[in-house]
């Protein structure tokens, strides 16, 4: 009889087949590769998550010997950084240079074709190919765009000494990784990897899961290894059909999407308007009588410089959101989550008139929905990406060409002597050829 992990062996879901001769067309056209399945996170539901393992980039001990290692020895230590599952690395500048070379590329050539662009999607495929976090990923982005933007700074360290500075970071760095595995004499890993999933505590000890210890009976009826490599390739194919249908979020200006509103918010709306005073641009106001009746004269009147239309002051805008306050009372008393009504029915008043809140707009109220962690890494270059399509922006996204620094006063004055004493000199040596002329006469 035999004891092994449940959740391995014995999975209820269905078997899928994702394994063809060509692989299923995405539902959205920018989406060019294929991503493979990787590391599951600890929740299950991102099978990117994490880089696989690559035998050959470096030399540690298997997660399954370090979670079976020894609880109690007599030294404080490990012995060595292969027994500690320690890989020692850095991402060099000419590494994360290329990484931001590749995100360009990938984000002009999907504009180009498609004319719609992904940050989410070209994410998590420059994290495949350079077997990285997407997590790492999106800070290398968002660090590189930072760095580009202030190259527009002549006097900035970037332009000056940035690019002596990273060099001598990195080959320092470089000498202490060699110096420490040297002193174990052990080889360094070849390029940066990610550390194993392993070392970050994850995975039931004795096991090959994220979900426990929690173990089933087996009988020796059963061919075990021919259930395992089943369990695997479903597995597999799951994780697989997971990356497949999923939805990459576009590259939209948060601007100009509004977000949603029941009926009971679109009455309110339609209420407001019948009871504002008329408005030459909105002829429905002009008709209505109960509007004609609150007109306001020009003494009650908001305006400064009593109530005439130049320099008028910026009115504050106002935020609000309509709630059903039995629902609301209703979610709160059985502790259910309620961040899908807090998405909807915000509205805006600005000048005297309401309407529907945008994305950009809810974000900033104290409602605002839950913050996702690798976009609001790459937000700046996302935005500067968005800005350069729809408002134009030059010199805002992408590689910056870097400015000539000003001439100081030293260089100007050194500049401007050697030109007066090269004018002096063929002002003399014309002088001199034309007395010598006379002489010859």
């Amino acid at each position: 009889m035999t004891w092994l992990g449940s959740d391995r062996l014995f999975s209820t879901a269905r078997k899928l087949n994702v394994d063809g001769d060509e692989p299923p067309k995405h539902s959205q056209d920018f989406v060019t590769e294929r991503l493979e399945p990787q590391e599951w996170d600890e929740d299950r539901t991102d099978p990117t998550y994490r880089p696989k393992w690559k035998k050959g980039r470096a030399d540690i001990v298997s997660p399954e010997d370090f979670a079976e290692r020894p609880r109690v020895g007599f030294d404080e230590e490990f012995d060595s950084l292969w027994e500690a599952m320690v890989t020692l690395c850095w991402l060099s500048d000419d590494d994360t240079d290329a990484i931001y070379q590749s995100y360009l590329n990938m984000m002009t050539s999907m504009h180009q074709e498609h004319k719609v662009t992904s940050h989410e999607y070209v994410v998590y495929a420059l994290a495949q190919r350079f077997h990285l976090l997407p997590a790492r990923v999106s800070a290398i982005i968002q660090l590189k765009h930072n760095e580009e933007q202030f190259r527009k700074d002549p006097t900035h360290i970037m332009h000056t000494r940035g690019a002596e500075v990273q060099a001598y970071v990195d080959q320092k760095i470089k000498e202490q990784i060699d110096n420490a595995y040297s002193a174990f004499e052990e080889e360094p890993p070849n390029g940066f990897v990610e550390d194993s999933i392993g070392v970050m505590g994850l995975g039931a000890r004795g096991g090959y899961t994220l979900h426990g210890e929690e173990m089933v009976e087996a009988k020796d009826l059963f061919d075990m290894p021919n259930r395992i490599k089943e369990t695997l390739v479903r597995e597999r194919d799951e994780a697989q059909l997971v990356i497949d249908t999923r939805i990459y979020k576009e590259d939209i200006s948060p601007s100009s999407v509004n977000i949603k509103i029941n009926n009971e918010t679109r009455k309110l709306m339609k209420t407001q308007k019948q009871f504002s005073p008329p408005v030459e641009e909105d002829e429905s106001l002009k008709k209505s009588a109960v509007a004609e009746k609150l007109t306001r004269g020009p003494d009650l009147s908001p305006m400064p410089e009593n109530g005439t239309l130049e320099e008028r002051r910026p009115r504050w805008k106002f935020a609000a959101k309509t709630v059903n306050q039995r629902e609301w009372k209703a979610n709160l008393k059985k502790k259910k989550k309620h961040q899908k009504d807090m998405d909807e029915n915000v509205l805006i008043e600005e000048n005297g008139q309401v309407r529907v809140a945008t994305r950009d707009e809810y974000s900033k109220t104290s409602w605002k929905p839950k913050r996702e962690f690798k976009q609001f890494i790459y937000k700046g270059a996302q935005d500067a990406w968005i800005r350069r399509n729809v408002d134009g922006e030059v010199d805002g996204w992408g590689r910056v060409e870097t400015p000539e620094l000003p001439k100081t006063d030293e260089e100007q004055t050194s500049g401007d002597s050697s030109s007066d004493s090269g004018s002096d000199s063929s002002t003399s040596s014309d002088s001199t050829d034309s007395s010598d002329s006379n002489d010859g006469k």
